[in-house]
């Protein structure tokens, strides 16, 4: 008895796994289709506001400005891709994710780019 619900337990961790794993790369599959002018957006932002590191005193006012920046060019590019590419989320309803997951998904994914992007950079000191 107690081995035939062992498993059952480990078949349907096995099925969690592999749906977790299949949800986050549906979401990074629609971050990538805003990644480009997302990240453009957020290393332009970056670039003008003198290009703080995370040791810049001056990054607490740079993040507090483009997270306003973000959410306004993430709203205009969210109801653009809504508008003109509708037909693209038929495929994220199939498996149960909603508009706003992704949408939500797609900022933070996007601020955890940016900030590699900012680490890698500000490590290796281009600017």
């Amino acid at each position: 008895m107690s081995q035939s619900i062992a498993k059952d337990f480990r078949t349907s961790v096995g099925r969690f796994d592999l749906r977790f794993t299949a949800i986050i790369m549906l979401f990074l599959h629609f971050y990538k289709s805003l990644a480009l002018p997302l990240l453009s957006v957020s290393f332009f932002t970056w670039l003008l506001a003198g290009h703080p590191g995370y040791d810049d005193p001056m990054v607490s006012v740079f993040c507090l400005h483009w997270f306003w920046v973000k959410l306004f060019t993430t709203s205009i590019l969210i109801y653009l891709f809504r508008e003109f590419r509708r037909d693209k989320l038929y495929f994220y309803y199939h498996f149960g994710i909603s508009e706003i997951r992704l949408y939500i998904s797609t900022f933070f994914l996007d601020l955890l780019a940016f900030l590699i992007l900012i680490g890698c950079f500000t490590a290796i000191s281009i600017f």
